[in-house]
Parts: C-alpha cells; structure tokens; sequence
C-alpha cells in the first residue's frame, strides 16, 4: 500500500451523521474511491472526484479541521 497525504479541510454534523470534506494532496492519483484504504477511520459512504474526497460517517469519527488524514492506496 502507499500513503496518500491528505487533509481535513470541513466538517459538519447534520441529522445524527458526520460528513467530511478531505484534501487529497496526490494530483495523480486516477483510481477510484473503491480503491483508497481508511485503515481503522473508514467511512459509511463516500466519494472521490477531482482530488477530493466527501465522506459520510454515523459516528463521530473524531477528526478536527486541518488534521492529517490518513489515508492509502490499494495498489
């Protein structure tokens, strides 16, 4: 697995969920969001496009604006 740097840039709580907007900071990478691994911090639901990623979790998951996100690829 590689390591992808990205960070957390906004956070927001609506309805009993946790939606999180993260900075990818590797331009290059072309796979999917089926492709990235979240280690222990996996998401309900999520996306990626354009070097973004928009995450959805049920419980907080304990993240803070311009926290490191730990984040890599499959491959």
């Amino acid at each position: 697995m590689t390591e992808i740097p990205a960070k957390v840039v906004n956070l927001s709580k609506f309805d009993g969920q946790y939606f999180v907007a993260v900075q990818v900071g590797r331009d290059i990478y072309p796979g999917a969001f089926d492709g990235l691994s979240f280690g222990e911090n996996k998401p309900f639901v999520g996306w990626y496009h354009y070097g973004w990623l928009d995450l959805r979790y049920q419980q907080d998951p304990d993240l803070h604006v311009g926290q490191e996100f730990r984040l890599w690829t499959l491959a």
